[in-house]
């Protein structure tokens, strides 16, 4: 419950809100938990051979902040269960800004076709946190 959209959800079920405890600028490689399963599970499978170099970076190879995708959790928040709730942020200061990350995967891209569905994986993630954090009363 560390990761970005993991904690995000959570929080929005048990909380009513979403908080960042930065302004959100920065920019991360975000890539749903399913990708990185399967990414696993066919790596650790016997039949699976590795091409040198056998060093994999597991990433999209997309840059994102993490403002934009607590965005797109508030989005998806609205369309699953619609109620669109608050996200708060730290200010973000004069000039701030971060770079655009750049983290490549280009091995993986060359051994295994990743597909990226934030919006799907999300709407799970809300609704097992529903299903699994919503307080009774």
């Amino acid at each position: 419950w560390m990761l970005l959209v993991n904690d995000l959800c959570r929080q929005v079920i048990q909380e009513g809100k979403m908080e960042l405890y930065s302004s959100g600028v920065q920019q991360r490689d975000f890539i749903e938990m399913n990708q990185v399963c399967h990414v696993i599970e066919t790596m650790s499978s016997p039949s699976f051979k590795f091409n040198a170099p056998a060093l994999f970076n597991i990433g999209s190879g997309e840059s994102r902040s993490v403002l934009e995708m607590s965005k797109l959790v508030q989005q998806r928040c609205n369309f699953v269960f619609g109620v669109q709730p608050e996200l708060k942020q730290m200010t973000i200061e004069e000039n701030e800004q971060s770079k655009k990350l750049e983290y490549k995967s280009n091995n993986l891209d060359k051994t295994l076709c990743i597909t990226q569905d934030y919006n799907t994986e999300i709407d799970n993630l809300l609704r097992f946190c529903y299903s699994n954090f919503k307080k009774t009363s």
